[in-house]
């Protein structure tokens, strides 16, 4: 379980991450969102037969896409589409860890 946790944590906090580079106006990075995605995924398959996740990966989870709704304003045309997108694959790889 800390191993998962741990992975996805390493990938949000990478300090050349996906939100730093959005942060700082870098645009959407489609390889670090894959390393994002895939790590939802082994959270995903790693709580699928419980009926919990723990409460730190949940707050974890609850947390990151907000932060991306308030940056996406930062960017216009096919760099926010991009960033938009990413929104909505990261929106649904989360909703699948609940589920």
């Amino acid at each position: 379980m800390d191993a998962v946790i741990n992975n996805l944590e390493k990938i949000l906090d990478d300090e050349n991450g996906f939100f730093i580079k959005i942060r700082f106006l870098d645009g959407c990075d489609q390889e670090k969102l894959n390393d994002i995605l895939l790590a939802l995924n082994e959270v995903k398959l790693f709580y699928a037969e419980t009926e919990m996740i723990p409460k730190y990966l949940a707050r974890l989870l609850m947390d990151f896409e907000p932060a991306l709704w308030i940056m996406v304003d930062s960017y216009t045309g096919a760099k926010k589409d991009e960033i938009l997108a990413a929104i909505v694959k990261l929106s649904t790889a989360i909703q699948d860890c609940f589920s």
